[in-house]
């Protein structure tokens, strides 16, 4: 029975000893193709709007525009779940690239800032269950949410 406790405690430390798989800057890139009927300056026009509403300053977000190139970066913050359900503020660059009936929204260069003691450093989200199991599902979140924006019937008022 001792030898049991022993061998069970040993695969326990030993797991939690393993450190997290890194993965490649490509598999960090989260990314969405979202398939609209609609023209690509009616898509930017729209994807510009939906930033507005759902970033607190889009003059803060967005770092360049290009509607020629159909291009929207940003510097974006989210608040993400990560270990016991505890919500951080998750910064990262959004791109939105359209052309006629698609748009290609993607979230790369990821990080968090943890405090300790009066210092800060930023914490690069490189390992695989903080890319897969929480800010994988933040991302495709939010972009179901602009999705929906993208889709939805204008109104002539």
């Amino acid at each position: 029975m001792k030898k049991l406790i022993i061998a069970f405690l040993v695969v326990v430390l030993l797991g939690c000893a393993s450190s997290p798989r890194i993965v490649s800057y490509e598999d960090r890139i989260i990314q969405k193709i979202i398939e609209v009927e609609k023209p690509k300056d009616v898509l930017f026009s729209l994807s510009m709007d939906w930033i507005a509403k759902n970033f607190n300053s889009a003059k803060a977000v967005i770092e360049y525009q290009d509607m020629t190139t159909g291009r929207i970066v940003g510097k974006a913050v989210m608040p993400v779940k990560y270990g016991m359900g505890v919500p951080m503020n998750t910064h990262f660059t959004l791109t939105i690239e359209v052309k006629d009936n698609k748009v290609r929204a993607s979230v790369e260069d990821a990080y968090v800032v943890v405090s300790v003691a009066g210092h800060s450093s930023q914490q690069i989200l490189d390992n695989e269950f903080t890319i897969n199991e929480c800010l994988r599902p933040a991302a495709e979140k939010m972009f179901s949410n602009l999705e929906a924006a993208l889709s939805s019937k204008s109104s002539n008022w």
